[in-house]
Formats: C-alpha cells, sequence, structure tokens
C-alpha cells in the first residue's frame, strides 16, 4: 500500500473536508505509527496523518526511521507540520477537523492554531494517557490503559486490520513490541488482541518478535553523533512552560556536553521557566534520572508537590538532579503530576 498523503493534502479541493489525525509533540514510535495506522485503516475519505514535529526533526528518531525503510510508505510523503503551514490559504477554505492519537489534549502551537484560526474540531481520540475530561463528544473517544496507543487503534478498526498486508502489519506491530519490550512488560489484553490481529499477517514466531524487538531498541538507542540540542528535541514534549525531554543516556553521557550554558540556550529558545531532562539507561540494572533546569524558586516549588511521589533521591552531579527510585515512572506519569502543580500555580 502505497500512500503519498502529503500530495493529497496538496490537492484537497475547496470546501473539501479533511481529517488530519495527529500523535502528541514527541513524535515517538508510538505517536507517529498511530497516526498513520488510524489513517490508512479509516473508511473515509481524506483521513491523513499529521506528524507534529518539524520535518527537519525526523532523522532524530533513528527507530522510525528504521521502521519506516520496511514500509511502502515513504517519509518524504508524510505530513509533518511544515506542510501544514505551506499549505494553510488552502486549508483555510476546508472544513479541518482533528483525531487525536496518543494523547487526548492537543500539543503544539500549529494544530492549536488550526483550532484557534481555522476553527478546527477535535472529532475524535484513541489514547492511554490520563484522561484531560476534554472533547467529551468526540467519537470515537477511546482511553484506555494498554502498553501501547496503536493496540487500541488496531482493535478500533478489526475488521479492516484483515485487510492489510505484511509490510503494513509490521509497520503497525512496531510500536507495539518497542513499547512492552516484545510483549514483556506493561501488556494489557488489548494488546495481546493486538498481536493476535497482526500475526497471521506476518506469520512470526516469538524468536521474530524478539529479534524486531532488539532491531527496533538497537535503532532507538543510536545517538551516535547527536548533538545535545539534537537530545533535547529527540523525545520531546511541552507543558505550558515547562519542557520534558526523554532521553536513552545517563547524567554522566550528558556530562560530555556544555550542559548547563546548553540548556540556558534551550530555556530561552522554547521561551520555558523550566527544562526537565529524564534519562533511562541499563548499567547492569534499569536506572531512570531526572534533573531540573530553570527558574529556582519555581524548580522548588515544583519539587515540593513531586518528589515524594516520584520518590526522588538526589544526585550530586547538576543542581537539582535526582535519581528516581521508582524507574517505573515514565514521563507518562511525570507529566500529570507537573499539569497538576502548573494549575495550583496560575501558569
Amino acid at each position: 500500500m502505497l500512500v503519498k498523503f502529503s500530495h493529497i493534502l496538496r490537492s484537497v479541493a475547496e470546501k473539501s473536508r479533511v481529517t488530519l489525525v495527529t500523535g502528541n509533540q514527541s513524535a515517538d514510535m508510538d505517536s507517529v505509527v498511530s497516526a498513520i495506522a488510524y489513517s490508512t485503516l479509516s473508511s473515509k475519505s481524506l483521513v491523513l496523518p499529521l506528524i507534529n514535529i518539524p520535518r527537519q526533526d525526523f532523522d532524530l528518531r533513528r527507530d522510525i526511521v528504521h521502521v519506516m525503510k520496511h514500509s511502502d510508505i515513504n517519509v518524504k510523503d508524510l505530513i509533518f507540520l511544515d506542510d501544514i503551514e505551506s499549505c494553510w490559504d488552502q486549508l483555510a477554505k476546508t472544513k479541518v477537523d482533528l483525531v487525536l492519537v496518543d494523547h487526548n489534549k492537543p500539543q503544539g502551537d500549529v494544530v492549536n492554531n488550526l483550532m484557534n484560526e481555522l476553527g478546527a474540531t477535535v472529532v475524535g481520540i484513541i489514547d492511554h494517557h490520563e484522561d484531560e475530561k476534554l472533547f467529551t463528544n468526540a467519537s470515537p473517544r477511546i482511553i484506555k490503559k494498554s502498553g501501547s496507543c496503536v493496540s487500541l487503534v488496531l482493535n478500533h478498526f478489526k475488521e479492516q486490520v484483515a485487510r492489510i498486508d505484511p509490510k503494513l502489519a509490521k509497520l503497525f506491530l512496531s510500536p507495539l513490541v518497542i513499547d512492552t519490550s516484545g510483549l514483556k512488560h506493561r501488556v494489557e489484553q488489548v494488546d495481546k488482541d493486538a498481536l493476535e490481529l497482526l500475526l497471521p499477517k506476518l506469520q512470526a514466531d516469538q524468536a521474530f518478535l524478539q529479534a524486531w524487538t532488539n532491531e527496533l531498541n538497537t535503532a532507538k538507542q543510536n545517538v551516535e553523533g547527536l548533538s545535545l540540542r539534537d537530545l533535547l528535541r529527540k523525545d520531546y514534549k511541552e507543558y505550558r512552560t515547562v519542557g520534558i525531554s526523554s532521553m536513552v543516556v545517563s547524567l554522566d553521557y550528558l556530562s560530555r556536553f556544555d550542559l548547563l550554558p546548553s540548556l540556558e540556550s534551550w530555556i530561552k529558545e522554547r521561551k520555558l521557566d523550566i527544562a526537565i531532562i529524564m534519562t533511562s539507561y541499563n548499567d547492569k540494572k534499569f536506572h531512570r534520572e531526572i534533573m531540573f533546569h530553570g527558574d529556582d524558586a519555581k524548580i522548588r516549588s515544583l519539587l515540593n508537590q513531586i518528589q515524594e511521589p516520584l520518590g526522588l533521591e538526589p544526585l550530586a552531579k547538576y543542581p537539582f538532579s535526582f535519581e528516581q527510585r521508582e524507574p517505573v515512572n515514565s514521563r507518562k506519569q511525570v507529566a500529570p503530576l507537573v499539569n497538576n502543580w502548573l494549575d495550583a500555580q496560575g501558569l
């Protein structure tokens, strides 16, 4: 199945109805593939995936680049934020609907401008994060615990999944195995059901699943040649005045960079009060670290609310750096605590 989404976007006629399916701001494997899966499986016309980053940032996501090489979808045919901006006048003459996957509250200036300036409406949500209680009339509105959001998408389109080819099946499988460590951790029944939908297309056994998981993890953890700014924006989400960058390296690894001055520049570029770095790495056992930089008073206020729930133990490496006693707490658990603090501060 060869789909040139960007070509379709540029050929949309006046007064058409266009549905953009967008993942979250981090544009990780789950967000990107969930958007593609929803778009290709939907039976409605003009349903297009929107990758919620600039096109130039896509190459930083080496696991997704690797996966796309195995599919019939060319990266140059995907739609990025730049494409939306270049088609803005054209989109202004159409009716734009939005479907949110892998998040349930719109993220990023471009998506919010589609709503505020062009009157785009959120008509659907499929997600596995904490429910923000927005867009309650959306249909579908599926917010349910799962290892991977793509599992929810595949189960929603069960009949259509039965008709896909092996290359699409392998693409759709990829976030599922990445997010569940090869179906070994954080697996819910909906993930098992999604796997059962895909396996007949792949004729895959456990050895194949493990090999593909290892191959994708190797690509994901390859940060060779990336600058600190690359690492900061590689897996990044913004929550009003707080930005969180997730990295698959340790704080010790980051010491090779001029870290603190670079964080100051990042804070100015993104207009943040606080920049948070969350690291995860294996050193005989799995570790998570977290570091805060920015407005000292606001960092202390935030820590008063989140240090105990997250089990943060101070480190001497950098100011406001910590080891997480409970490494299960990823950004998915940290972000709601940050949002609660922002609400309390009126920020």
